[in-house]
């Protein structure tokens, strides 16, 4: 789900002291590193607790944007089912066989794709 709390703390970011909470901090340092962060080193940084992003554009010398990810602000190993797909899905399925997801905000979606675009 899209969380303007999390967007407006990104925004407050600055170069010399990070936002600390119960959240994960991606901060974007570059172009390139937006298609590295797809990559699988950081693919933990989404884990299947955390249910919330709030996404700002910034204007430092030190990054050109950031991702906050809650509500944990680490993940471990025993945050993840294992099963197959579908197995274990506390909202039911979607038409896929894929777990639906919680309550969510669908405008979340839509503003996280304008931020990435903007970027």
């Amino acid at each position: 789900v899209y969380d303007m709390d999390l967007e407006r703390q990104a925004q407050a970011m600055n170069c010399n002291s990070p936002p600390t909470g119960p959240f994960m901090v991606v901060s974007v340092l570059s172009k390139k590193w937006q298609t590295e962060i797809n990559a699988a080193p950081y693919a933990g940084l989404f884990g299947p607790q955390q249910t919330r992003i709030g996404c700002a554009k910034l204007y430092l010398d030190c990054s050109v944007g950031a991702c906050l990810i809650g509500p944990h602000s680490s993940i471990s190993e025993s945050d993840f089912k294992k099963g197959e797909p579908g197995s274990n899905c506390p909202n039911g399925k979607v038409s896929s066989g894929l777990c639906r997801g919680g309550s969510g905000n669908f405008r979340g979606v839509r503003k996280a794709r304008q931020i990435g675009r903007e970027w």
